[in-house]
């Protein structure tokens, strides 16, 4: 039901005059009734009885009469009225409005007249005096005057459109009777402001103007004008570059229409003759769409309340329908929208591109679906249409795909793709093929040039393949290759792995067209680092043609590589040991590097350790092979990247399975005992492992740690005093014990004295003046004096274990412990020592008795000489 906008408001006089119209005296029944009973003679005289007519009157209501003068604004309207100004005062209402005037034989005729204008006329007079006026006068070029039953007419003296109401109300007799301040409102101000807004003429009540004088539209939006019809002064509001386009009709109607972004969009607003009449946005077919629509062909029904939807309704729809579909094809389909405006310009648009696949024309409804897909992809909308496969759904795909291609960003192209096949989950590789069925060479042609710029950053390889090998079978192949060389010159190493892997493929492509020297061009990109040789590589090469090639090169370049790392690495360490910290990062990259470049299990377990000497690694590439050293190795790599005691104890004692009799796998178990305060099981090992080497500094000094602490400094004593005096070292530390010892000083100073007197390689006297926590806080410390100065390593370590931080010392312990089997020699690879190594020679599982190190093999000890 369409209704005048006053109506929804909360006015409880218009509330329910719906309900109360006469089914059987409305005004075509009375006025049918009045024509029976009265005509014109020849001289136009009206000859009704006004008896009859007056019992009429009596019985014929308007359900609201103060809806009287919307019918006066139609009125106004259909005479060509400019203006239509009311003045209200001291209960007098005057209503004046120019346009053509009424003559005398007009007024007398207009209960029976089916001219329009006499019949608002009529209605609203009719209305007005069923609210009892003391005076109801309409002058024009003829005058009506209805103060009795029945009108009486007479020739006006002043010739223009005058409506005169006076209030019948009781005043006060006293002169010096209080009057009100203010005027209450009249009942029939509320309709004239809320439906009559949209009206095509100056609208004023008290000098006030009430109705729109422009529309502010938002863009975009379009017009419709058709012959002789009303249309606003429109002022554009969004974009600059866009319009509000213009459409024409040859119906006589105009409208605007636009998103309901638009505050009078929000509605359908039929006006006619300056009344508005509404509906809801969801009651005509055009989803998020709305407008307001000027007309005078549209016929009220008897209460004037409502719009009869007689043909002349739909067939007023039906041409905004077409008019939209023109807008659509003509306009929008061409326009790039904001967010904002795509969310309103959508639907209409797959609207009007399903009808049109409905009707057959398939190419059209393509292009068209395809903008609006395009722009709800655009602006990071969901799926377009649940499962549809749009490659299959047009009877030429391509249509669809170059024009969703112009209007949605390439970003995603793989994803878009998906979502628009209809299968979230195909390959890459899969996703263009469908489109490129039955392609003719010129839509290819266009699809390269329009995809091809955005490969291969953000169109990846394998979804760009398929248009390659097409584009590769027509006439302009010569174009398409000299793109790809083009693109394999721009290889650097800041490409991200897809576009590697991309212009890889694109060389090994052009070197089967003879178009380009694969060998050379991979030789040169991994000695300039756009690529590199690590897992992902190995996997490309395995799409390439020419496969073998490609191994053969990367094979040559890593071997290289690899011993110019490891080269590298070897002089920069030599100069570490001369000056720590100077060279320390260097070391590490070139480790690093060299660790990028092997393949073996065993060496990359090798150098990954001694990556660890110089930075903690992610212990989560350290997986065991099943080699008790290498397994070792692992475990301490766990214990210096993550502190994973538990884990780290777990790989040493599966080591041990195979080790039960080696005396430094025994030493390995004792350490990370200790590290978790296992004293109990730290004194076992290493009692196992003094037994199996006697020799072992490291295992009788680790007893001693784990010693009972009022027998321990005894035990010192003693330790220092067995090594004898010819070792530099030791006799120091038995001098300073027995000095310290003799003056029955703490045990603890007695420590930390021997920690800065017990320098193997250093003059007798010499004392360090390095701070106790900068040898863990600085890396290049630490692995230095692990080094050159074991013993106050090992004299800090036993410090942290006496002062309960037993999870810090436990670390580095570990990395003592990967430092020390660092080999000093500056003329040979740099390599493990042979007791911490995987040979047939030290897999010493089936040993009877306590192993005799090779000739080769330095003797362990807590001193390191360089090899020769």
């Amino acid at each position: 039901m369409i209704a005048h906008p006053c109506l929804s408001e909360r006015n409880i006089e218009f509330q329910d005059f719906r309900k109360n119209v006469p089914s059987s005296e409305g005004l075509n029944h009375f006025l049918d009734q009045m024509k029976s009973e009265g005509g014109h003679d020849s001289q136009g005289e009206f000859t009704l009885s006004l008896e009859k007519a007056a019992e009429k009157l009596k019985k014929f209501q308007l359900t609201d009469p103060n809806l009287f003068m919307l019918n006066l604004v139609a009125c106004a309207v259909l005479r060509g009225a400019s203006y239509f100004s009311v003045n209200y005062s001291d209960d007098v209402l005057r209503v004046s409005f120019d346009g053509q005037l009424f003559e005398r034989t007009e007024l007398e005729s207009i209960f029976y007249s089916q001219e329009h204008s006499q019949r608002e006329l009529a209605v609203a007079l009719t209305a007005a005096k069923s609210l009892e006026p003391s005076t109801l006068l309409f002058e024009s070029s003829g005058s009506l005057s209805w103060e009795e039953e029945t009108p009486s007419f007479s020739q006006a003296s002043e010739t223009k459109n005058a409506f005169i109401l006076v209030e019948k109300v009781s005043r006060p007799t006293s002169f010096f009777a209080r009057r009100p301040a203010h005027r209450a409102n009249a009942a029939w101000e509320f309709p004239l402001q809320s439906s009559c807004m949209f009206a095509p003429l100056e609208l004023t009540l008290n000098h006030r103007r009430l109705n729109q004088r422009k529309f502010q539209v938002r863009t975009p939006a379009f017009v419709i004008q058709g012959p002789g019809a009303y249309l606003p002064e429109l002022v554009k509001v969004g974009r600059n570059d866009s319009v509000v386009s213009e459409l024409s009709s040859q119906h006589e109607f105009s409208a605007v229409i636009g998103a309901s972004a638009n505050e009078w969009a929000r509605t359908w607003s039929f006006v006619v003759n300056g009344v508005t009449f509404t509906r809801p946005a969801t009651a005509l077919p055009f989803p998020g769409l709305g407008g307001v629509v000027f007309t005078s062909k549209l016929q009220k029904n008897l209460s004037h309340s409502d719009l009869v939807e007689d043909d002349n309704f739909t067939e007023l729809v039906k041409e905004l329908e077409v008019r939209l579909e023109e807008f659509v094809r003509r306009h929008l389909s061409l326009m790039h929208l904001d967010e904002e405006s795509t969310k309103h310009w959508v639907e209409p648009g797959l609207q009007v591109g399903k009808a049109l696949y409905e009707r057959g024309e398939n190419r059209e409804a393509a292009r068209i679906e395809a903008w609006a897909y395009g722009q709800k992809a655009k602006h990071g909308a969901g799926r377009p249409a649940g499962s549809t496969n749009f490659a299959k759904r047009y009877q030429e795909p391509l249509v669809f795909l170059l024009d969703f291609l112009h209007w949605c960003p390439t970003e995603n192209l793989a994803h878009q793709l998906r979502l628009l096949s209809g299968q979230t989950r195909k390959a890459d590789g899969e996703l263009l093929v469908p489109w490129l069925s039955n392609a003719p060479p010129q839509a290819l042609k266009l699809l390269f040039a329009q995809t091809a710029p955005a490969f291969p950053g953000k169109l990846e390889w394998d979804v760009f393949q398929p248009l390659l090998q097409a584009a590769l079978e027509t006439d302009f192949a010569a174009e398409v290759l000299q793109f790809l060389k083009n693109k394999t010159e721009n290889l650097s190493k800041w490409l991200n792995p897809s576009q590697r892997k991309g212009l890889l493929l694109s060389a090994d492509l052009l070197h089967s067209k003879g178009r380009l020297d694969f060998k050379e061009w991979l030789s040169n990109a991994l000695q300039e680092g756009g690529l590199e040789i690590d897992a992902s590589l190995s996997e490309w090469i395995k799409e390439c043609r020419n496969k073998e090639l490609a191994e053969h090169v990367v094979a040559e370049q890593s071997k290289k590589m690899r011993i110019r790392s490891l080269a590298t690495a070897q002089a920069r360490f030599s100069r570490f040991l001369t000056e720590p910290g100077t060279h320390f990062n260097a070391i590490r990259g070139a480790l690093l590097a060299a660790l990028k470049e092997t393949r073996e299990a065993d060496t990359r377990a090798d150098l990954l350790a001694l990556f660890n000497i110089f930075e903690t690694h992610s212990s989560r590439s350290a997986i065991s092979n099943g080699q008790p050293w290498h397994t070792h190795r692992v475990a301490l790599v766990i214990a210096v990247a993550d502190r994973d005691w538990k884990r780290a104890e777990k790989f040493h004692h599966q080591a041990h399975q195979k080790l039960r009799e080696h005396w430094f796998s025994h030493l390995l178990l004792a350490d990370i005992a200790l590290a978790q305060d296992n004293r109990t099981t730290a004194t076992t090992h290493y009692q196992r492992s003094l037994d199996l080497y006697p020799s072992s500094s490291d295992a009788r000094e680790g007893l001693i740690e784990v010693s009972p602490q009022e027998a321990r400094s005894e035990l010192w004593v003693a330790r220092a005093r067995s090594q004898g005096v010819s070792d530099l070292e030791s006799y120091l530390a038995y001098q300073d014990a027995l000095h310290d010892f003799s003056h029955n000083k703490a045990f603890r100073e007695w420590v930390k004295l021997r920690a800065l007197t017990s320098f193997a390689q250093n003059r007798a006297g010499d004392v360090p003046t390095l701070s106790r926590s900068r040898w863990l806080a600085q890396d290049h410390e630490f692995v230095f004096l692990a080094l050159t100065k074991p013993a106050v390593v090992r004299a800090h370590l036993r410090d942290l274990r006496r002062r309960g931080n037993y999870s810090e010392a436990g670390a580095a312990r570990a990395r003592f412990r990967l430092a020390q089997q660092l080999s000093l020699s500056v003329n040979h690879p740099l390599e493990w020592k042979m007791e911490f190594r995987d040979s047939d020679e030290t897999r010493l599982e089936l040993a009877e008795s306590a192993p005799e190190l090779p000739p080769t093999t330095p003797k362990p000890s807590t001193k390191f000489k360089p090899l020769r």
